[in-house]
């Protein structure tokens, strides 16, 4: 079934998850799953509070605007918004989990993951401003958040990181690249085992956030990647 979906119960309390695709696609299905599931659960939650996997969220007009500049996060935002039900996000601080990474990894690897990370969520943006103007405030955030003043973080230095790892220019253009170096279970991905640190640091910030306010007796209704689902199940059904 897709979008993955579990539902939990606890002291009275209930708990939706649903495990989607990080889509600005305002034809996907999904969009349409979740807006149910939302309606089922407003009806039953007594506290809610929904959960998404990003900061930074904005209200739009409507829902199809919602979906093409912000994909499921600014719809969830504006669902919310419709029912002023409060909006949350537990995701680490970059700058921790940057220097987190830096005890197995170094800042020429982390910089790059976060990079090329951000050049596959623009490749999936329905409506794409040009390339350099979407990655420079990336940048700029990851120089502020990391504290790393020895490092220069600019698009000719991510070029020149690609070149050293790669012996290639970069390609702004190759999706299929940019898709597997994001990727943790693809094994020719040479930054496997960034992706699967980042993804563990982050797991465990979330869910201690998602336990913290489950036990203060909310209703939640959460809404993540895909790629998170299965192991934040298990980890909250074993709770």
């Amino acid at each position: 079934m897709f979008p993955y979906f579990f539902s939990l119960k606890k002291n009275n309390t209930t708990l939706f998850y649903l495990g989607v695709r990080h889509s600005w696609d305002s034809t996907d299905r999904q969009f349409n799953f979740i807006k149910e599931k939302w309606i089922d659960f407003l009806k039953i939650s007594k506290q809610p509070l929904a959960v998404v996997e990003s900061r930074g969220w904005k209200t739009h007009n409507t829902e199809t605007e919602s979906i093409l500049k912000g994909g499921e996060i600014d719809f969830m935002a504006y669902l919310c918004h419709q029912t002023n039900t409060p909006i949350s996000c537990f995701e680490p601080d970059r700058g921790k989990e940057m220097n987190a990474l830096l005890q197995q990894f170094s800042k020429e690897q982390i910089a790059y993951y976060y990079f090329a990370r951000t050049v596959s969520q623009w490749h999936r943006l329905k409506q794409k401003p040009d390339i350099i103007s979407y990655l420079s405030p990336f940048l700029q955030r990851h120089e502020k958040a990391s504290g790393w003043n020895d490092f220069e973080f600019s698009i000719e230095h991510m070029k020149k990181i690609h070149q050293q790892f790669f012996k290639t220019e970069l390609d702004f253009n190759d999706v299929e690249f940019f898709k597997k170096i994001e990727s943790p279970t693809q094994e020719d991905n040479p930054f496997k085992d960034v992706v699967r640190a980042s993804g563990k640091y982050r797991d465990q910030t979330v869910i201690k956030g998602i336990k913290d306010v489950w036990e203060k007796g909310y209703d939640l209704f959460i809404v993540y990647g895909e790629g998170h689902a299965a192991s934040h199940e298990k980890i909250l059904r074993d709770h």
